[in-house]
């Protein structure tokens, strides 16, 4: 059985054009190994909308994404469906919203979400997806699922609460990758607090990874870890170009090349 899922990722100002390069996101799904009935990309705090939105354009009509959208349009929405006030983020707006507007929109039953840094490198062998899933349906405790990450086992085994054999269980929510039912996350579960929250980031203030962490937390809620397959996690490098972004960026070179050359000649 092939489960109902989105695949659901995002992009800023510093990565957009690493995310929108050829192949970039065709690999990141398809190293997912599984067929998913949407692919969604959410564009988060950009500059130029217009040339984010051509680059997406062409990405979608490779078919590689089925849509996309800029989380600034429908944010205000999706607080008020939440009731999540804007004020209550000390800090962390920005890196919430992405999350919260692509759970406001997904419209499967489940959703698969990575950060734009986060991905898995090579082709998994395993659809872990649907075994994510009918595990979440056999126990309702059961609440997300996601890869380890940079192939730190020990570090999973070190937060987990239990070892399930090709699981690990954990209390710890993140918001890098995450499998989630999405009745579960498209309802009003974002404003909740718990005492043992303390490790996440300060600079993310109330983030949407702590607040899933406290509603999960406040009810004993755990998290899977698949052993068998990692998710990477790491830095891009500073400002990639887009391949039609460079191609233009060498034209521009070249036209200020000849115009130069013409001036001097003309003695202007």
């Amino acid at each position: 059985m092939n489960y109902d899922v989105t695949f659901q990722t995002q992009c800023y100002e510093n990565d957009y054009e690493y995310i929108l390069a050829e192949n970039t996101l065709e690999n990141r799904i398809l190293n997912c190994n599984h067929d998913f009935k949407k692919r969604v990309l959410i564009i988060n705090n950009v500059s130029d909308r217009k040339k984010v939105a051509s680059l997406a354009e062409v990405i979608k009509k490779k078919n590689i994404i089925d849509e996309y959208y800029f989380a600034e349009d429908y944010i205000d929405t999706a607080l008020k469906f939440f009731d999540i006030k804007k004020s209550s983020f000390n800090g962390g707006y920005y890196y919430a919203r992405c999350h919260l507007v692509g759970a406001y929109l997904c419209t499967t039953t489940y959703l698969l979400h990575f950060n734009s840094d986060a991905y898995i490198p090579k082709p998994a062998q395993i659809d872990w997806i649907n075994e994510g899933i009918q595990m979440m349906a056999l126990n309702p405790t059961y609440t997300s699922v996601s890869p380890l990450w940079n192939d730190a086992y020990d570090g999973a085994k070190a937060e987990s609460v239990d070892d399930l054999g090709d699981y690990f269980t954990s209390y710890n929510f993140s918001d890098n990758c995450y499998l989630v039912p999405v009745q579960l996350f498209k309802t009003k579960i974002y404003n909740e607090h718990n005492d043992t929250s303390g490790h996440y980031p300060e600079y993310a203030g109330e983030s949407f990874e702590k607040r899933v962490y406290c509603y999960m937390r406040n009810r004993g809620l755990l998290r899977l870890i698949y052993k068998k397959v990692s998710y990477t996690h790491k830095d891009f490098p500073k400002k990639p170009v887009h391949p039609l972004i460079a191609k233009i960026r060498s034209v521009q070179k070249l036209a200020n090349r000849i115009s130069r050359k013409v001036k001097k000649k003309l003695g202007k």
